[in-house]
């Protein structure tokens, strides 16, 4: 099967992760002319073969009058069709990269919570589902570390085992919550998780409330002012692709669960008092 297609749109994420593995001195950002990047890609994936084309491989088109039509685009898609460049995309409106440091460890001494996101449907062959998403986080002094990010997509008991092996290589001082859906099927999986998987760590349901921007919102203001870090971690690129799309991308598990981790953290906020008049 042979597929060809352009940076951006709906498919962006996937195709990159599936097919494009830039080279050592590409790391920050595949080049597509460079040779190196093309044979990395392919001894990676086996016979998944990356093979980009630039305009200039092509003999029979007028490139005068294509660049010249490019200029209507934005400047990041058109950097994506002129280069067929990877790694431009369209950022969100929440996050920047450039926000989170990258840092070595987290405080031994900070207060730690995992708090998880679940998916609500399981995965199957030629779909996108949402991932469940178990994201570590630490804050010390009102600085925040995320410390890891546990993002999969697995049955019902598999997570389950996944949960429970995570909660004890945490360990008893690290607060567990998960995202309570509303109903009765909600209140159900909170029931078994603290009943039968659980049992013996401080767990809790957390029933989340408002938009996803919306509690997204003070992530972002910390993240900003340069309070939130990253411990070092093969999962960074991932959860940060993540966060610089929202709320514009294809999935949002991780803002989420960064969301949830945030607000037991952060804890209520004190508002002061407030005149209302007789």
């Amino acid at each position: 099967m042979r597929a060809a297609t352009n940076p951006g749109g709906v498919g962006h994420d996937w195709v990159k992760r599936r097919f494009i593995i830039p080279c050592d001195e590409h790391r920050d950002g595949f080049q597509g002319t460079c040779s190196k990047c093309v044979e990395t890609a392919y001894q990676s994936r086996g016979e998944r073969a990356f093979i980009p084309g630039l305009l200039s491989d092509n003999p029979y088109l007028d490139r005068e009058a294509y660049i010249e039509s490019l200029k209507e685009l934005d400047p990041i898609t058109r950097q994506q069709l002129l280069n067929g460049d990877w790694t431009a995309r369209h950022g969100g409106s929440k996050f920047r990269r450039e926000w989170f440091e990258i840092v070595g460890e987290a405080p031994a001494d900070a207060h730690r919570v995992r708090y998880w996101d679940m998916a609500a449907t399981t995965p199957e062959l030629g779909k996108d589902p949402d991932w469940t998403v178990g994201l570590k986080l630490a804050e010390k002094g009102g600085v925040y570390y995320v410390e890891d990010v546990r993002r999969v997509r697995l049955s019902p008991k598999q997570i389950e085992k996944l949960i429970l092996q995570t909660a004890m290589l945490d360990g008893y001082n690290v607060d567990i919550y998960m995202e309570q859906e509303p109903g009765s099927e909600g209140i159900a999986l909170i029931s078994h998780y603290a009943r039968n998987i659980l049992k013996g760590f401080t767990f809790r349901g957390n029933k989340a409330t408002g938009s996803k921007e919306l509690r997204a919102n003070p992530v972002s203001s910390a993240a900003e002012a340069g309070n939130i870090n990253l411990v070092n971690g093969t999962w960074i690129n991932d959860y940060l692709d993540e966060l610089e799309s929202f709320p514009l991308g294809e999935h949002d598990d991780q803002v989420d669960a960064t969301s949830g981790a945030f607000s037991k953290l952060r804890g209520p906020i004190d508002v002061g008092r407030v005149k209302v008049p007789w």
